[in-house]
């Protein structure tokens, strides 16, 4: 054991028992205090859409979280899978955060859903291991109904034109062969992604009130690695138009209280 480990380990055990045990975690996990962090989330996964975002919103950086004065929402990302967004969320709810919406993308399945299209899952099918771990007998998984009504009628008031349905989440986007993707669709599933479930699932658990609002990048019909091979003109279209509905969102959650 060297000098300098034993100053440094000295110096941080002082500075962390300074600190409430959530407090610590919240530190560690996004190298910012819990008040620097809203009491609304918006959460995207991946890092290409959180730069989009970041570059176009009015935010700051605090850590590894942004956050906006007017209207006043964090933006932090859950990274990519389950397990990550687990990991975010458990750290988020030790900041006391009340409501998440997450912003993404996700895979169509879903002839009717196209490229570039605003879709609000109103059902999620738990099909990654993380989701149940945290709840074994649960097959599915919902959004908390107050938010997901708000998100719905704040596109509404925006002339968005948005669809709903079923999604399936899961943690081998690897995996969506042709067969696969059949097995979706005579389930009747509409897209697929791999975080809207444990977002439901320990929104449930955790009294956050969460609903995803997510962008269809492409159709899954042809396994993952044929779906990113192409993008369209009216995906970059909602990439932009989505910077403009997520303050109107925030709004909305403010003006209704949630």
């Amino acid at each position: 054991m060297t000098l300098k480990a034993k100053i440094f380990a000295k110096f941080a055990n002082l500075y962390f028992s300074r600190m409430s045990s959530e407090e610590r975690i919240v530190r560690l996990g996004l190298n910012t205090s819990p008040n620097k962090i809203s009491d609304i989330v918006v959460m995207p996964a991946s890092e290409f859409y959180v730069r989009h975002l970041t570059k176009n919103l009015n935010v700051k950086s605090f850590g590894y979280t942004w956050r906006s004065k007017n209207p006043d929402y964090s933006l932090i990302s859950s990274g990519i899978g389950a397990p990550s967004a687990a990991f975010y969320i458990e750290i988020l709810r030790r900041a006391n955060v009340k409501v998440i919406v997450r912003v993404d993308f996700a895979g169509s399945i879903n002839p009717s859903l196209k490229s570039g299209d605003f879709f609000v899952p109103i059902r999620a099918v738990n099909a990654d291991g993380t989701s149940k771990i945290y709840d074994p007998e649960s097959k599915e998984s919902y959004p908390d109904d107050g938010l997901k009504n708000l998100i719905k009628e704040t596109l509404m008031k925006l002339n968005v034109p948005y669809k709903e349905g079923v999604i399936y989440s899961h943690d081998a986007i690897f995996k969506e062969d042709a067969e696969f993707i059949k097995q979706l669709k005579q389930n009747d599933i509409d897209a697929i992604d791999m975080e809207t479930a444990v977002l439901y699932t320990l929104g449930k658990q955790f009294n956050i009130k969460t609903c995803s609002l997510l962008i269809i990048s492409n159709s899954a019909e042809e396994g993952f690695e044929k779906e990113i091979s192409t993008v369209t003109a009216e995906f970059f279209d909602a990439l932009d138009l989505s910077v403009k509905i997520i303050p109107e969102i925030i709004k909305a959650i403010r003006h209704a209280g949630l």
